[in-house]
């Protein structure tokens, strides 16, 4: 969930998220569109959550394998 530049910034650059979530009643139009920016352009940093990241990304692939059959 982001509302505001901090948190649109901070999810990409130590989440590596990839799905990004706006309030209706807390995001106005014209900060969206600035959110969105931002978010796209934060690139994933790494750091702490490095392995928490992997973690998930090998829960995915799991799951992608296992579907597939």
């Amino acid at each position: 969930m982001c509302q505001d530049p901090y948190s649109a910034d901070r999810s990409g650059r130590s989440n590596d998220y990839q799905i990004m979530i706006l309030g209706s009643r807390v995001v106005g139009e014209e900060l969206a569109k600035m959110l969105v920016d931002i978010w796209l352009g934060a690139d994933f940093q790494g750091g702490r959550s490095t392995s928490k990241v992997e973690r998930i990304k090998e829960i995915e692939q799991d799951f992608l394998n296992n579907e597939s059959h």
